[in-house]
């Protein structure tokens, strides 16, 4: 082979190498773009979904109560109801204590909306222990009741029994005052003859 035959072959195969190597790195690209836009797309589809699954909590369900009436026996029926959660999941009831009242809206400031006027927080402090299933059982139960119940300051604790854990939690139910009944109307005495 004389090196004429060599620089014709070189004059042909480098082009062609040249244009193989961009053909491949086109080829590779344009995988990693479609990669990117399934990826992109599955992304997108989880937000999505995280969004509906936010909205549905949000809304709350039928049959669910912000506030129930206020009167002689709502406390005691809520504290039934915690006892009687607590016997269900096999947890017990250290500790419940009632907070005081505080009035509606932030100390200081302008007072709530008409609509939110009657509704009044009631909280108290609530430790329970038992085993971490049942307790975390309870507390499932307790967020799924038909009234909102809000829990703050949630700490979880294990005592010296390590097959134990304790849960405490400030859980706050909501109240519309009781509206006043109406007077008797006043009838007339009619004097006996």
């Amino acid at each position: 082979m004389t090196s004429h035959d060599r620089s014709r072959i070189a004059l042909v195969a480098l082009p062609t190498l040249i244009a193989f190597g961009l053909f491949a790195d086109a080829f590779s690209q344009r995988n990693h773009f479609v990669q990117d836009s399934e990826q992109r797309q599955q992304v997108e589809r989880l937000i999505q979904q995280t969004l509906k699954s936010l909205e549905s909590q949000q809304n709350i369900p039928e049959g669910r109560k912000a506030a129930v009436p206020e009167d002689a026996v709502e406390e005691s029926q809520f504290l039934n109801y915690v006892r009687g959660t607590a016997r269900a999941n096999e947890v017990e009831i250290l500790r419940w204590s009632a907070n005081p009242r505080l009035p509606a809206g932030p100390p200081g400031g302008p007072p709530p909306p008409a609509a939110l006027a009657e509704i009044s927080p009631i909280s108290g402090l609530l430790e329970v222990v038992g085993p971490y299933r049942s307790v975390l059982a309870f507390a499932r139960t307790l967020e799924q009741n038909d009234r909102l119940l809000n829990f703050s300051s949630v700490a979880w604790t294990r005592p010296d029994a390590r097959d134990k854990v304790r849960l405490s939690m400030i859980v706050t139910r909501y109240v519309v005052k009781a509206p006043t009944p109406p007077a008797p109307a006043a009838t007339p005495v009619v004097p006996a003859h």
